[in-house]
């Protein structure tokens, strides 16, 4: 083994530094140290191929060429080892290995004392930081009386979220990490949230997987789907079903050969499941709630309380929409009754006047407001009325933010709540 030679990994990386070498030279040292040392059980040459489109609409072939070695790890001959691990697979285990393996998880599963539901909408690391906030927003709307609030997302999205929020949005959120970071994983910390939001799929490229499929001993698989030239990757479906048991089909991107989907499921859900796992949903004192936006298949039951959360589009306007009411309506009551303004709020918070503190505000308004098509707008007010938000008045009237949401937006502190939104309007009294 390397290390019997003294100091012979500190003078490698004396010797990289000198060179000037990026520091992803330290893999490329690892794998040369281990093939002197005769520790590599297995060593192959990746050949990868992406394709882009340009702005021209061309494609564009790039192709990467990689090493993948195996490290030899001997268990002790003349001993039972117990792997405890929760992301574990036996099968997997069997091909690294090549030992005999045998699965002794217990049956059944702990019930859960936190609910944890799912929504099926893609977010991916490439999409625009704006989805993601709005994505954020959304939901901090449709919970406003959460105020200690946990969220992992994709690392380039939580660093524009972070600067994007808002001084009371972040006076909510009491713990952030991105996937995959040292805050995710194996942290009690996450505890003293109250909802814990999970936003996101953290896929992996090709060479990933691929480097997943030699390492559990399935290079062959690699070699079969480049030899057959046929695409290996697209939409594919599975069937989930919402609290209430109906059953929704669900549409999401992945790997069409088994192996490379088993690979994919390997690093992808597993990274999701860490990442629930945060909420100790099985302990009392664990998180209340946890909220999963992803098409992954994890196997939680699908959140039936915003079925059109996934529809097209209907992130983007969402927390503008459900803003406006909060912060328009309060103005336009002021600009028609006068007076002190917040203690009048106040006084008919208390007296649950709601039609008096939200009055109602017509398509025309929100349209000519937010500066979107009047037929979006009519299309995202439909789908806000389905799902609970906000309730019609009349035929042409306009709309009014339904009782019950008003109710528990008011009970995270009623006029310091609305202080907040005064602060965040856009719209001059």
């Amino acid at each position: 083994d390397a290390s019997v030679v003294r100091g012979v990994n500190f003078d490698l990386y004396s010797l990289l530094r000198k060179m000037n070498l990026p520091k992803k030279s330290g893999e490329a040292l690892k794998l040369c140290v281990h093939a002197a040392t005769g520790n590599l059980a297995d060593c192959s040459v990746v050949v990868s191929e992406t394709k882009q489109r340009t702005a021209d609409a061309e494609t564009v072939v790039s192709r990467f060429i990689s090493i993948v070695g195996v490290v030899r790890v001997e268990p002790p001959s003349k001993a039972v080892v117990i792997l405890n691990d929760a992301s574990a697979n036996a099968e997997t285990l069997r091909s690294a290995t090549g030992l005999g393996i045998t699965d002794i998880t217990p049956t059944g599963t702990v019930e859960n004392v936190g609910r944890i539901v799912q929504i099926p909408a893609d977010l991916t690391k490439r999409a625009k930081p704006d989805k993601a906030l709005a994505m954020l927003r959304s939901l901090m709307l449709q919970s406003p009386d959460k105020t200690k609030i946990g969220v992992i997302t994709h690392r380039v999205h939580h660093r524009f979220i972070l600067k994007q929020l808002t001084e009371q949005e972040k006076a909510r959120i009491v713990k952030t990490d991105y996937f995959r970071g040292l805050a995710s994983r194996g942290s009690n910390d996450w505890m003293r949230c109250d909802l814990l939001l999970i936003l996101g799929t953290p896929r992996v490229p090709p060479e990933a997987v691929e480097t997943n499929l030699i390492q559990s001993g399935h290079p062959k698989a690699i070699s079969r789907v480049l030899a057959s030239g046929k695409e290996n990757r697209g939409v594919d479906y599975w069937l989930g079903r919402r609290e209430d048991g109906t059953a929704v089909t669900v549409k999401t991107w992945g790997f069409y050969d088994h192996h490379w989907a088993a690979a994919e499921r390997s690093i992808v859900a597993e990274e999701l499941r860490q990442c629930v796992g945060r909420a100790r949903a099985v302990c009392s004192d664990g998180v209340p709630d946890t909220v999963v936006v992803s098409t992954e298949n994890l196997g939680y039951p699908l959140s039936a309380e915003f079925p059109q959360f996934a529809a097209e589009g209907f992130l983007r306007d969402t927390a503008s929409v459900m803003s406006l009411f909060f912060q328009a309506q309060t103005v336009v009551a002021h600009r028609k009754k006068g007076g002190n303004y917040r203690q009048r709020l106040l006084i008919n918070i208390i007296k649950e006047r709601l039609p008096l503190i939200f009055p109602v505000l017509t398509t025309k308004r929100i349209v000519s407001s937010l500066k979107i098509k009047d037929r979006t707008v009519r299309h995202r007010l439909q789908n806000l009325s389905a799902v609970g938000l906000i309730d019609k008045v009349g035929e042409r009237q306009g709309w009014r933010l339904s009782s019950d949401h008003v109710r528990r937006f008011l009970s995270i502190g009623g006029g310091a709540a609305l202080e907040s939104l005064f602060q965040q309007s856009s719209i001059k009294e």
